[in-house]
């Protein structure tokens, strides 16, 4: 069965086709793509589709969805049955979507069978926990970008810089001393909170994805470099539920 997945986020719409649970294909567009974005939808025709939304939607883009070949579901935090997770979240009204699509996505992988963190290194740092069929919540960090942009936005001296470049343990110059300070710092904090929390829960999977985790130095035998599928993963899983229901 095919399925067409679509993560809408404030600057681009995430398009992945499945294949049952493989995925065979995926393409970004930015808001102002449209034709693009149609024209993927028209060429890629699906059994289902689905949809989520973070952040601000067209009133252009909506309608796109709404005369695609393929019908596409939307899918929100509150369509999400136990039996696929349950949310433990105290405010589910404000939780993003991708938050809790990405473990339903990590539990996919594993089956079911590990407690799970989800650390997405995007814009911001999120880590996420499932405990059993639990979503108990986690906690939202500033991303690397953000922290070198914030150090640049509140002092009157320190240079913009950006996370690329060289990564010295010790920095040697300003620009290698923020952007280490940043990097490393990131990536202490995220090795101190997989040590903390699977000493909090038994057999804790650990998944580290998103654009920032390539920069990061981390070790493979702390954690699953997962790949950049997870929140879709998630959503597939909910849709495969929603259906059958």
């Amino acid at each position: 069965m095919k399925t067409i997945i679509l993560d809408v986020g404030n600057t681009f719409v995430k398009t992945t086709l499945f294949e049952g649970d493989e995925v065979v294909k995926s393409e970004h567009f930015r808001h102002s793509e449209l034709h693009s974005f149609v024209d993927f939808l028209a060429n890629n025709p699906a059994d289902r589709g689905a949809y989520a939304v973070v952040g601000h939607i067209s009133g252009a883009l909506q309608k796109a969805i709404n005369h695609s070949k393929t019908r596409l579901e939307l899918v929100t935090v509150s369509d999400i049955p136990e039996s696929v997770i349950k949310n433990e979240y105290s405010t589910p009204h404000t939780l993003g979507i991708d938050r809790i699509a990405a473990v339903i996505g990590a539990k996919s992988l594993s089956h079911g069978e590990e407690n799970i963190m989800v650390i997405d290194c995007g814009t911001c740092i999120t880590f996420d926990i499932a405990v059993g069929n639990s979503y108990l919540g986690g906690n939202i960090s500033p991303g690397i970008n953000m922290r070198l942009r914030a150090m640049h936005a509140y002092t009157e001296s320190l240079p913009k810089v950006f996370s690329d470049g060289d990564v010295p343990d010790i920095g040697i110059s300003t620009e290698t001393a923020m952007r280490s300070g940043v990097i490393h710092g990131v990536s202490f904090e995220i090795e101190r909170a997989i040590e903390y929390f699977s000493g909090k829960f038994n057999n804790l999977k650990v998944y580290l994805t998103g654009g920032g985790a390539k920069e990061l130095h981390i070790s493979k035998n702390i954690v699953t470099f997962a790949d950049d599928f997870l929140v879709e993963r998630g959503i597939n899983e909910i849709l495969k539920h929603t259906q059958n229901k």
